[in-house]
């Protein structure tokens, strides 16, 4: 049959038409359209593809697919698609029965129709995504449908036109959205055989894939249940169609923070431990490469930057609180370079709660915030959002709560993420035992980096982000997830719980770096020492260390105070408001420790309201973790207060001074004491 021969409205388009299929006129024999703006004019109405008829009575005729027609074509062209489509079903990815269209190749092309999940658009791939000579014709998009003429002079015809239009498999839904190739090396027909939880990894992080590029819930159901069957065993489908509702819940249409699916092959455990240790030196000779730092902070950021890119495998996120003692130390510059690596930075510096919520919910980024202590200080609601979204941001199952819309409905925002932060001061107690403390110093003029200028630092820091991702991609979760370190003993709880997403790190790459990085955790813990304790555990070490000072198993609540007073750099002295510490201030702080003062004799006829050193026993144990000072009052050493919540690196030498004042809480004149070293008596002081 020849075009000339089409004189009325032929059968099949009027078949095509009552299926709800869009159809147009193109160049007879040829494929070119006929009308002006086909992908709207494509029409199911008769009395215009009639008229097109008697227009263009030798014309082709083609079928507008995609969501128009509610068709996904899969044109096989010729004996190399054929070839393709033989080779994929030795791999296990086979394309159903359906309604399908031999297309007049002279070598056996083909159009096989699909009708594509409710609700998702595929559009044209010509890219060899399903296989090498498959192309998909979706929106935006159209094939030369029977009864046309192809150019060999033979005839589109349907093979069987009884056989129903199959719903287009999962595998290839799979393939358009993800962008991966059909692997060739590695696909067996048989079901593949995946190790414990990663059947549900893979598809959570499948549907996270799908997702991030817009797909439909039916689009993602029929996928996950397509990858499910290559399991063996497979997952029970309602775990997999409850694994697709999740991710549909979880992440709304076409965001960025779903998880994405690997499109390489998982690493194996030996080429993880090489990449990981490599990865690892590579980022902690990045952050010196600009910084001074010490090679201990410098080993504990390497590992948090890889944290960034696998933090889904961790129970809570580490933060990073960079501090120095005066402005110009460099934190600004360390969080840049860090940032510079890290997964989905966001930065700023001043950020509203709101902004923050929204933020971390919908990019799942690392959050870096400078001048914390602003921030922190500034406006008391503002505050106390921050610190919020910071306390419950620390856990993988945190929650902020907020209200929102003119209703006032409350939502709930999943602000889970790592986060560093950077500012000088002290932060919250809350927020500093969720923080490893990277402590800056001002750089001498004989310590030498490199300048930090940003379009070079983006150059070289583009193809670390690459190796980095990678590595997140190829199953590095997966494999963390299956690693549980041992605690470290000389750490606390709450240090162990900060160190050990990055421990799992370290054990990974093998290689010492868990050793290094163990080593490197206990010196940052210990030099943070209890900079971090809250204001109570203090309160409990200075008293420990005014008992120690003495032989008395008791003592009144007036000179307790007042020898607290006495303690240089502690905030005894300057207590409320600078009035100093009472026995009053002094019993309403011990109150929560379940500590009282009692009546304590002093003499055959003398008593007063004291405190007994065994009521506070319990309390040293459990609240004191570090050994206690060595006398009850004034030593102005460095020993000494490195080992106190106030200590400053900067103090040199030992000064004793006797002072004396009006008040009582300022009194320093007291008897003479021996200072004790190690043993030994070295110095009489006044305390």
């Amino acid at each position: 049959m020849t075009a000339e021969a089409f004189a009325v409205l032929p059968p099949e388009i009027v078949t095509a038409a009552g299926r709800g299929w869009h159809i147009l006129p193109v160049q007879a024999f040829g494929k070119l359209p006929l009308v002006k703006g086909w992908p709207k004019e494509a029409t199911s109405d008769i009395a215009q593809l009639e008229a097109w008829q008697h227009q263009y009575p030798a014309c082709n005729w083609g079928l507008a697919t995609g969501t128009a027609s509610g068709l996904v074509v899969i044109d096989v062209d010729g004996a190399e698609g054929r070839a393709s489509l033989a080779d994929l079903e030795r791999q296990g990815f086979t394309l159903p029965a359906t309604l399908t269209v031999n297309t007049g190749r002279t070598d056996g092309g083909e159009h096989r129709y699909y009708r594509p999940p409710s609700g998702d658009e595929i559009r044209n791939d010509q890219s060899g995504k399903i296989g090498a000579h498959i192309d998909v014709r979706g929106t935006g998009g159209f094939v030369v449908c029977p009864p046309s003429v192809h150019a060999s002079g033979k005839q589109y015809r349907f093979i069987d036109p009884s056989v129903p239009v199959a719903n287009l498999p999962g595998w290839v839904i799979v393939r358009l959205t993800v962008c991966s190739p059909i692997p060739t090396a590695t696909a067996q027909a048989s079901p593949q055989a995946v190790g414990k939880g990663g059947r549900t990894n893979r598809l959570v992080s499948l549907a996270g894939t799908l997702r991030k590029r817009g797909a439909a819930p039916a689009t993602i159901e029929a996928a996950l249940l397509a990858e499910n069957a290559t399991f063996a065993p497979p997952l029970p489908e309602a775990k997999v169609r409850t694994i697709a509702a999740d991710i549909m819940k979880r992440y709304p249409a076409g965001e960025a923070n779903a998880p994405l699916v690997s499109t390489v092959p998982p690493m194996t455990p030996e080429e993880a431990a090489r990449v990981t240790g490599e990865l690892l030196e590579t980022c902690r000779a990045w952050i010196r490469r600009y910084i001074v730092v010490s090679d201990e902070q410098a080993v504990i950021m390497a590992a948090w930057t890889l944290h960034t890119y696998a933090f889904d495998a961790a129970q809570i996120t580490p933060y990073i609180h960079i501090t120095a003692p005066e402005r110009e130390c460099g934190k600004s510059l360390l969080m840049e370079s860090l940032a510079a690596l890290a997964a989905v930075p966001i930065c700023s510096g001043g950020m509203t709660a709101a902004a923050l919520v929204r933020t971390i919910e919908a990019k799942r980024p690392t959050i870096f915030l400078d001048e914390m202590d602003a921030q922190l200080g500034g406006d008391k609601e503002y505050a106390e959002a921050i610190r919020g979204i910071l306390n419950v941001g620390f856990s993988k199952d945190g929650v902020f709560y907020k209200c929102v819309g003119k209703n006032f409905d409350l939502k709930d925002f999943h602000v889970f993420c790592p986060k560093c932060f950077a500012g000088i001061g002290q932060l919250p107690d809350t927020v500093s035992s969720r923080s490893i403390v990277i402590e800056m110093r001002r750089k001498l003029s004989e310590e030498s980096v490199e300048p930090f200028r940003q379009n070079a630092v983006k150059a070289a820091a583009a193809p670390i982000r690459e190796a980095l991702g990678a590595w997140a991609a190829r199953g590095s979760v997966v494999l963390l997830r299956e690693i549980k370190p041992a605690a470290i003993p000389s750490l606390s709880d709450r240090q162990n719980d900060i160190a050990e997403p990055l421990l799992c790190i370290a054990q990974l790459a093998e290689d010492g770096w868990h050793q290094r990085l163990t080593g490197a955790l206990q010196t940052i813990f210990k030099a943070a020492g209890t900079a971090n304790t809250s204001s109570g555990a203090t309160l409990l070490a200075d008293i420990r260390a005014v008992f120690d000072g003495g032989t008395a198993e008791q003592i009144p609540s007036k000179t307790l105070a007042e020898k607290l007073c006495e303690i240089e750099g502690r905030p005894w002295a300057e207590f409320s408001h600078g009035k100093g510490l009472t026995a009053n201030n002094l019993a309403r702080q011990l109150k929560k420790f379940k500590i009282y003062p009692v009546k304590i004799r002093l003499g055959p006829a003398e008593t007063a309201q004291g405190y007994r050193r065994g009521d506070f026993e319990d309390a040293w144990s459990r609240y004191c973790l570090l050994p206690p000072i060595q006398t009850g009052t004034t030593e102005h050493s460095a020993s000494l207060l490195a080992k106190t919540a106030f200590s400053n690196r900067n103090t040199h030498s030992s000064v004793p001074v006797a002072k004396s004042a009006s008040k009582p809480h300022e009194q320093r004149g007291v008897p003479l004491v021996s200072v004790q070293n190690g043993g030994k008596a070295v110095s009489e002081v006044r305390i």
